[in-house]
Formats: structure tokens, sequence, C-alpha cells
């Protein structure tokens, strides 16, 4: 499915999430929204006040990425709101490729930390709908909005970025510890609550055995295996546009971008890497974005020791806004 049709098919679910499970197909198929794939995938949506499993009841539609779709959803069982994933059935029904993303997430069940989003159970289970499988996986629910989110809406402190950065560090820390590699940090996947007057930035969506990526160009959906790519993001390490061996330096790379994001507001374009270090922020975020991950941070400790150096400060960027 091409971006435009998931972005499409995200506005029509909004609307279609927010009506009775009997006529949300209406909303679908109102003048418009003709598209036989967007119809398709919809009917595979869940619906407000749906019980999944006898268990989970859907309180809302969250959102749509490469393996599936979130929702807000009450746990009978444990008697408070969860995070409910989807999995997309054409990932689910991959058995070799599912088996990885078991095992994955069987590991990152045992991993607790305050900066990671937890990961309570996987499910999987006959597919109504007639594939061979279905699978879902339930997760802490985080109120809060998105570093992305957080960076759009305007500059962070300079304190506030440095806390939120060592944050991150810890996340991967302690990910790393557990042999996990997250392969896709970037702001989106990065949470901030309100916590005890600061915010603190939680890591989620980590540990996937493998993404559903659109390729350019094509509205083919390809499945690509650990250590391959398929599909365009400047938060990618080189290794991983190669096909070469995914570690825990691919997840220090995309820290680098992460880190610039924080600085500066936006991605960072053209050869950083060949114009010296305004700040110590930059030094660390070049050393992070170096090509060969033997030349970057062997580790995020290390990061976190490099930003911890003394009046260590990001140097925040300016926004202009206009009325």
């Amino acid at each position: 499915m091409t971006l435009d049709s998931w972005k499409h098919l995200a506005s029509l679910l909004t609307e279609a999430a927010e009506r009775a499970a009997a006529d949300r197909h209406t909303a679908i198929s109102k003048p418009g929204h003709d598209s036989g794939l967007l119809r398709k995938t919809s009917r595979t949506t869940l619906a407000k006040g749906d019980v999944v499993l006898g268990r989970f009841k859907i309180l809302r539609w969250l959102g749509s990425g490469g393996m599936g779709e979130v929702y807000e959803a009450f746990d009978y069982e444990l008697a408070h709101v969860i995070a409910l994933k989807l999995i997309r059935p054409e990932i689910a029904g991959n058995d070799h490729l599912f088996a990885q993303f078991e095992r994955e997430v069987q590991i990152a069940r045992l991993v607790s930390a305050a900066t990671i989003c937890r990961i309570h159970e996987l499910f999987v289970f006959k597919d109504p709908r007639g594939a061979n499988k279905s699978a879902l996986m339930t997760m802490e629910f985080l109120e809060g909005i998105t570093l992305a989110d957080a960076l759009r809406r305007g500059p962070l402190r300079h304190s506030e970025a440095r806390s939120i950065a060592l944050d991150i560090c810890q996340a991967l820390t302690t990910m790393h510890a557990a042999g996990i590699v997250h392969r896709d940090l970037k702001t989106r996947n990065i949470m901030l609550l309100d916590c005890d007057g600061r915010r603190r930035a939680v890591v989620m969506d980590f540990g996937p055995a493998y993404e559903v990526c659109t390729i350019s160009g094509n509205a083919d959906t390809a499945l690509a295996a650990p250590g391959e790519f398929l599909g365009p993001s400047a938060c990618r390490a080189p290794e991983q546009f190669q096909g070469g061996p995914i570690t825990a330096s691919t997840d220090i790379y995309a820290l680098g971008v992460v880190l610039h994001e924080l600085a500066r507001g936006k991605r960072p374009a053209g050869r950083l890497l060949d114009v010296p270090a305004a700040h110590r922020w930059d030094a660390v975020v070049q050393r992070c974005l170096r090509f060969g991950p033997a030349d970057r941070y062997q580790s995020a400790a290390e990061v976190a020791r490099a930003l911890r150096l003394s009046e260590l400060k990001p140097p925040i960027f300016r926004r202009r806004f206009h009325s």
C-alpha cells in the first residue's frame, strides 16, 4: 500500500472507529471512498466497543504503522487500560519471520524500565477472516505526546532536551543489555510523559524482527528480514541500507539523528560530518553518525557520559512564529 493510501485509510479509520460496529463500513464506503484496497483493509479493523478474545474492549483507534493497527483498550482481566496492537495478517501469516518476532517479544517482556514501554503479552489465535492465524500484542498505555509532536510545537529548554536525551540513552542501555536492538528509533517512537514536574521520555515500538515497507515508487508491499531495508529513512544506519549486521551500534546511529533533532528541530542533512562541530553537543552527534559502526560510540552509556560533560548544552534551534 502506498503512503497516500495509508494516510487516506487513517482518516477513514478515525471516523469509522467512532461508529458502532454495525455501520462502520458505511462510513468507509461513502462517496469518494471507493478504493477497493482501502475497503479490503478497513474490514480488518476493530471498532469502538468490540471485545477481542473475550477480554479486551476497544475504546478507540490510536494509529497505524508498518506492524499493524494500535488501539486503546480496556483489559477486563487486569482491570486497566492498555494499548493493543493488531498485527497485520500478512505478517502473522509468515511463519518464519513471525517466529523471530515471537522470540524477540518474549525477551522484551522481561525488560522493565521507566524509560521503556512495557510489553504485556502476545496472543496468537485463529483468524476469523480466513487467514492461517492472527496475532495481537498488548502493551503499557502511555498518556502523553510524542517527541516528534513536541518538537513541532517549538524548541525545548536546554535542561529538558538534555534530560530527554539521557532518558533515551538509559532506555537503549537497558535494551542492549537484554540483547535487544530497537532498529527503528526516531522521535515518533519516543513518548513524553508528565512525571513529577518534568517530562520523562519513554521509548516505544522496539524489537521488531522484521518490517513491512513500501518500496519507493512502487505500491507493492514487501517483507524485509533483519538487516534488509526496503525504503528511505533518515534515521537508518548505513548497514541497514546495505544488508549488514544489525547491532547496538545501529541504534547509536539513530540516537545521533534524534539528538540532532532535539537541538536543531530537524533531521541532519548534507555533509554534517565534514564541518567542525560548533558545539560539544554537535561533536557527540557527529560521532554517533559515523559511517562505520566501529567509529561510533560503542554504547548508549558512553553517549550518556559524553552528554553529562560539564555544562554541555544543546544548541537549541530558534523558530519564528508567524501571526
